[in-house]
């Protein structure tokens, strides 16, 4: 049964699937391409994290569990990699759907605004 639920990243389907992934799940892919890059074994990254290579292997292909950006940042500083972090603006028509959902769904109006002494 080993390997029965091993993912083939280089296949077209699992490329679109990956890119419609949360970033989250995407920085755990990149973080595995790294280390194939690098030419590192799981065994490699375990002894530079100074954890088990079942550990890594967990970080790297656990599709449920997130580990903590601090343990994805140490991974890849083992990995000879920095993790950077940035917003990217929405498109405009995400923002308006986005704007007009929450606006239904607020419970409460906002105040009126103050009126100005004349």
């Amino acid at each position: 049964m080993k390997g029965l639920f091993r993912v083939e990243y280089d296949s077209p389907r699992v490329r679109e699937d990956i890119d419609a992934w949360p970033v989250e799940f995407r920085l755990l892919k990149q973080l595995l391409e790294a280390r194939q890059r690098a030419g590192l074994a799981q065994e490699d990254g375990a002894l530079g994290m100074g954890t088990t290579r079942s550990a890594i292997s967990r970080l790297q292909g656990s599709n449920k569990h997130l580990p903590a950006l601090s343990t994805r940042r140490r991974y890849a500083d083992v990995l000879g990699c920095d993790v950077q972090i940035q917003p990217v603006p929405r498109s405009p028509q995400f923002v308006a759907a986005e704007s007009s959902f929450n606006a239904a769904q607020q419970p409460w109006a906002p105040p009126p605004p103050a009126a100005s002494g004349a």
